[in-house]
């Protein structure tokens, strides 16, 4: 079971013929719920033996949130073909997932029950400079740069219903781009 969404805004702005700006705010994200219930048997290969027998209910909650940021300006110079192109954009993206697993054998409580938090975000800047010039023999020159900031976290505690917090994992990265 889920429900998502998507929106968008935006404008654009001309000061002049060679002028624009523009910019927009972009937004999607959703939930989904996940039911599984699995039966769990196992034997060895040769003896048969009963290793496993029992089952397992999984019940998975899923969050999402992305936004989209940008701002971008285009100035056109007299000359067909010829322009400069300054663009940006933020885009921050936030997500929660839980699980529970209980494991059981038929009618009877729960033996083992798994209880998992996952907390995590993403978070990108981007800058981009393009630069485009026409020649007369036909052939064109295209120069641009580009820089992108980028941060993902996750933050997970796992454990059971009894002790929920027996560990935890905590995940950074960070990267930076500078590309010409």
């Amino acid at each position: 079971r889920g429900a998502f969404m998507q929106g968008q805004l935006g404008f654009e702005y001309d000061f002049n013929q060679r002028n624009s700006l523009s910019g927009g705010i972009r937004s999607n994200g959703g939930q989904f719920r996940l039911k599984n219930d699995q039966d769990v048997f196992g034997t060895l290969t040769k003896e048969e033996v009963v290793t496993q027998d029992f089952s397992n209910a999984i019940r998975n909650k899923n969050y999402r949130l992305g936004t989209d940021y940008n701002l971008d300006f285009i100035h056109t110079f007299k000359k067909p073909g010829q322009e400069i192109a300054l663009l940006s954009l933020y885009s921050v993206t936030n997500t929660e997932n839980n699980m529970d697993q209980d494991q059981f054998e038929e009618g009877e409580a729960p033996f083992n029950r798994v209880r998992n938090i996952n907390d995590g975000s993403n978070k990108e800047l981007t800058f981009q400079a393009d630069y485009t010039h026409p020649f007369a023999n036909k052939t064109m020159l295209e120069i641009g740069a580009k820089s992108i900031f980028r941060d993902v976290e996750s933050d997970a505690i796992y454990g059971t219903a009894e002790n929920p917090s027996t560990g935890t994992n905590y995940f950074f990265y960070q990267q930076d781009v500078y590309a010409s």
